[in-house]
Order: C-alpha cells, then structure tokens, then sequence
C-alpha cells in the first residue's frame, strides 16, 4: 500500500495536503487504443508527455524489486466543483532514465461512484472517498525504477470529456494505492523463459494496389489550439488466390477537440470496403460522428452501399440524446 503526498509515493502515511486538478481536454493522448492487440501500433507511448496534464506521485527508486499481480486498486478522498466529472488513474513504470512506461490505468464518471446502477451527481463542494479498480496486469519493476501514479480528469480519446470542465480537490492524506503484490515463491527458479510467440500462417494475398499501411498522428494547431488525434488502417487491394476474391479496405477515425472546451469533442470513424470476384462487385462506405454537445450526445451517420455500379442504400440519420450525467 502507497500513500500519497506531494509529488510522492510511499508507505508513510501521507500529509493532510489537498491538491487541485484541473486537466486540459487533450490529457490522455499518449494512452494509444482502449483495446489494443499489439498487432499494428496502437499500444501507449512514453508517458511523460502527460506529466503537464495530470498530478504526479511517485515512489523513491525502489531499492529491491516488486512484482504485481492483479487489479491495482485507487481508493481517493476527493472533492469536485462540479456535479459530473472523470477521475482516470494511470499507473506507470519509470526507469531510471526517465522514460515511463504505462501499466495499467482506470477511469471513473464520478456519477457512478457508488454504483453503475445508482449513479447520482456529485454534490459540489463536498469531500467522498471513493475506489477505482485499474486493469488487471501482472509487472515486475526493477531496482533503480519507480512506481508513478498520475491523476487526471480527461482521458482522451478513450473517454469523451463531461459536459463542463471540472476541478477536482485531491486529499492526499486520506489517499492510497493498494498494490497487488505477488511475494516471491519457491517455484520462480524453476520457470522458464517465455518462448518465442506463436501464430498461423498468413493467409496467402496477391496485393493489386499497396495501400498506405498503419498510420497514428496527433497534431495541434499553434493558432487555433484545435488537436486532432486520427488512426488510418489502409490494406490496400489485394486478392485471395484461394478464392479470387478481391478485397480492399480502408479505416479513418479521426477525434478533434479543443483543450479547453468539453463541448468541442467530435469522434467521426469513416470505413470503406470492397468485394469482387468476376462479374459481381460490391463496395460499402459507412461514416458516423460522435458530438459531445453540452446537453445532447449528437449522433450523425450515413451509409452507402452500391451492387456493381448500382446504389442499393443511401441513407443518413441524425439523432440527439439527453447527457444523462455523462
């Protein structure tokens, strides 16, 4: 168990300090996919470009190693100025250089503190405790290294941003880490390296057009302020010899939002695909974008599906729901 103090983290109880947090939108850039499967490039990066978005605590280089296995938990005394607001808790492994490397992390609405079945706004002003359960992980982290814990109260664009900017007061002394430690077992020494990974055998493709692969960007603004973080997945055309099915894909999602405006989040996700085989071809482009408006999620899409040359679907919807304490 770690306690919190100013900048640390440690097993001494933690001083009565309370710390504000404020994160600009754009916190949580660095945290890659929600669901990344290492396959193409969408794991977290360094995350030290998140130490100007976010409070840090941190141990002392750790003298011994510790390993963990399972859920770290966050258990926090905190205060917000508004009804609605995120908390996310990354934990991260820094080595001695300084590169951090995340391990785990959790976001909570705070409306769902207590419950997902009995969400209530928080009452402005006044302290809670309240517990985030982090992803289940298993770590070793070395002697020399140490154990980070950043705050924050965006986590974008994993999570879309509350409808007001929100200030949350951290109570350090009545805040802890609880670790999943795994004590060393006799059974450690008689444990193997891991093999190498193991898959099936790529599916043999003939590939008509190259397309532009796996990209990853965030990009700013200088005079706007404007950040648009966007992932393109491009196969290009290729065809199955097994088949002679021809295929071509192309993936765009693209999130923009402005680092001090809530309401400036939109999510737009463009996917378009074709199947061919002789005479039949088949394409389909589907396109949705998410608004984080201040009262209403807007949510617009449009699909278009063409048999050959023919338009067999062209339809777009617009629809708007209620905030709801989200």
């Amino acid at each position: 168990m770690l306690h919190l103090g100013p900048r640390v983290l440690s097993e001494a109880q933690g001083e009565g300090t309370i710390l504000e947090i404020s994160s600009p939108q754009t916190a949580g850039l660095s945290s890659g996919a929600w669901c990344g499967y290492g396959v193409m490039p969408t794991l977290p990066v360094d995350q030290r470009t998140e130490e100007g978005n976010a409070l840090i605590f941190e141990t002392a280089p750790l003298t011994e190693a510790v390993e963990i296995l399972g859920f770290p938990e966050f258990e926090v005394k905190l205060s917000s100025d508004k009804p609605i607001a995120l908390l996310s808790a990354t934990l991260s492994q820094v080595f001695p250089e300084g590169a951090a490397s995340r391990i785990s992390y959790g976001i909570l609405n705070l409306s769902h503190r207590n419950d997902d079945l009995d969400i209530a706004p928080m009452v402005p002003g006044q302290a809670e405790t309240v517990r985030i359960k982090l992803r289940c992980c298993g770590q070793r982290f070395e002697v020399g290294e140490r154990i980070r814990l950043a705050l924050a109260t965006s986590h974008w664009p994993i999570v879309f941003p509350t409808a007001e900017q929100a200030t949350l007061s951290i109570h350090c002394g009545d805040s802890r880490l609880i670790l999943p430690v795994r004590p060393p077992q006799k059974l450690d020494d008689t444990l193997g390296a891991f093999l190498a990974p193991e898959s099936a055998v790529p599916m043999e493709q003939e590939v008509l057009a190259k397309g532009d692969g796996f990209q990853r960007s965030v990009s700013t603004d200088q005079v706007t302020g404007e950040t648009v973080y966007q992932v393109v997945n491009d196969g290009g055309t290729v065809r199955h010899p097994h088949t002679q099915m021809t295929v071509a894909a192309r993936h765009v999602d693209r999130f923009t939002i402005h680092p001090d405006d809530p309401n400036s989040a939109v999510g737009t996700c463009t996917w378009e695909k074709s199947y061919g085989r002789g005479d039949w071809q088949a394409r389909l482009s589907v396109k949705a974008t998410v608004r984080a408006l201040r009262d209403v999620w807007r949510i617009e899409t449009h699909i278009t599906a063409h048999d050959g040359d023919e338009v067999v679907v062209d339809r777009s919807e617009v629809k708007e729901y209620p905030r709801d304490l989200n």
